[in-house]
Protein backbone atom coordinates (compact mmCIF):
# COMPACT_ATOMS: atom_id res chain seq x y z
CA UNK A 1 0.00 0.00 0.00
CA UNK A 2 1.13 3.33 -0.99
CA UNK A 3 1.35 6.21 1.62
CA UNK A 4 0.87 9.98 1.40
CA UNK A 5 3.19 12.24 2.43
CA UNK A 6 2.56 14.15 5.20
CA UNK A 7 1.95 17.71 3.06
CA UNK A 8 -0.47 15.36 0.91
CA UNK A 9 -2.49 15.42 3.99
CA UNK A 10 -2.07 19.06 5.02
CA UNK A 11 -3.11 20.18 1.74
CA UNK A 12 -6.28 18.26 1.32
CA UNK A 13 -7.37 19.05 4.90
CA UNK A 14 -7.12 22.81 3.77
CA UNK A 15 -8.57 22.15 0.73
CA UNK A 16 -11.24 20.29 2.48
CA UNK A 17 -11.60 23.01 5.03
CA UNK A 18 -11.97 26.08 2.64
CA UNK A 19 -14.25 24.20 -0.05
CA UNK A 20 -16.25 22.06 1.89
CA UNK A 21 -19.44 24.20 1.84
CA UNK A 22 -19.52 24.15 -1.77
CA UNK A 23 -19.09 20.31 -1.84
CA UNK A 24 -20.66 18.87 0.82
CA UNK A 25 -23.75 18.45 -1.30
CA UNK A 26 -22.24 15.13 -3.12
CA UNK A 27 -21.34 11.86 -2.26
CA UNK A 28 -18.54 11.33 -0.06
CA UNK A 29 -16.50 9.36 -2.24
CA UNK A 30 -16.72 12.16 -4.69
CA UNK A 31 -16.21 15.12 -2.57
CA UNK A 32 -12.90 12.83 -0.97
CA UNK A 33 -11.96 12.34 -4.86
CA UNK A 34 -12.30 15.87 -5.58
CA UNK A 35 -10.27 16.78 -2.84
CA UNK A 36 -7.59 14.18 -3.84
CA UNK A 37 -7.73 15.23 -7.37
CA UNK A 38 -7.17 19.12 -6.33
CA UNK A 39 -4.20 18.09 -4.18
CA UNK A 40 -3.01 16.18 -6.63
CA UNK A 41 -2.90 19.19 -9.13
CA UNK A 42 -2.09 21.65 -6.68
CA UNK A 43 1.46 19.34 -6.08
CA UNK A 44 1.67 18.75 -9.06
CA UNK A 45 1.22 15.34 -9.04
CA UNK A 46 1.19 13.50 -12.28
CA UNK A 47 2.34 9.94 -11.87
CA UNK A 48 -1.59 8.73 -11.13
CA UNK A 49 -3.69 9.54 -13.99
CA UNK A 50 -6.90 10.80 -12.46
CA UNK A 51 -9.24 8.30 -14.51
CA UNK A 52 -7.57 6.05 -12.28
CA UNK A 53 -8.80 7.75 -9.17
CA UNK A 54 -11.95 7.73 -9.71
CA UNK A 55 -12.35 4.24 -10.79
CA UNK A 56 -10.80 3.44 -7.77
CA UNK A 57 -13.48 5.51 -5.90
CA UNK A 58 -15.96 4.34 -7.69
CA UNK A 59 -17.60 7.44 -9.69
CA UNK A 60 -16.67 8.62 -13.09
CA UNK A 61 -13.84 11.93 -14.52
CA UNK A 62 -16.62 13.78 -15.20
CA UNK A 63 -18.57 13.90 -11.77
CA UNK A 64 -15.16 15.16 -10.45
CA UNK A 65 -15.36 17.81 -13.44
CA UNK A 66 -18.77 19.10 -12.54
CA UNK A 67 -18.01 19.23 -8.45
CA UNK A 68 -15.07 21.57 -9.69
CA UNK A 69 -16.64 23.69 -12.75
CA UNK A 70 -20.30 24.09 -11.30
CA UNK A 71 -19.50 23.97 -7.41
CA UNK A 72 -16.74 25.72 -7.16
CA UNK A 73 -15.63 27.77 -9.73
CA UNK A 74 -19.22 28.90 -11.19
CA UNK A 75 -20.18 29.13 -7.42
CA UNK A 76 -17.05 31.46 -7.11
CA UNK A 77 -17.56 33.32 -10.45
CA UNK A 78 -14.83 32.18 -11.90
CA UNK A 79 -14.97 32.35 -15.88
CA UNK A 80 -12.51 30.00 -18.34
CA UNK A 81 -13.00 26.68 -16.59
CA UNK A 82 -13.40 23.92 -19.08
CA UNK A 83 -12.18 20.54 -17.85
CA UNK A 84 -9.60 19.19 -14.98
CA UNK A 85 -6.98 18.70 -17.95
CA UNK A 86 -7.43 22.08 -19.54
CA UNK A 87 -7.73 23.53 -16.13
CA UNK A 88 -5.19 23.13 -14.45
CA UNK A 89 -3.12 26.16 -14.34
CA UNK A 90 -6.28 27.98 -13.79
CA UNK A 91 -7.29 25.20 -10.57
CA UNK A 92 -3.26 25.36 -9.35
CA UNK A 93 -4.19 29.51 -8.90
CA UNK A 94 -7.86 29.02 -6.76
CA UNK A 95 -5.98 27.23 -4.94
CA UNK A 96 -2.63 29.08 -4.36
CA UNK A 97 -4.96 31.91 -3.77
CA UNK A 98 -7.01 30.04 -1.10
CA UNK A 99 -4.72 27.97 0.58
CA UNK A 100 -1.64 28.57 1.96
CA UNK A 101 0.79 26.24 0.89
CA UNK A 102 4.59 26.83 1.09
Amino acid sequence: MKKFSEEFGVISEAILDKFWVLLSSTTESVAAGTVCILTMIAMDIKKHPISEICNNLGFTQSAVNYQIKNKIFEKLHIPDFKTITSSRELIKELIKKNIDIK
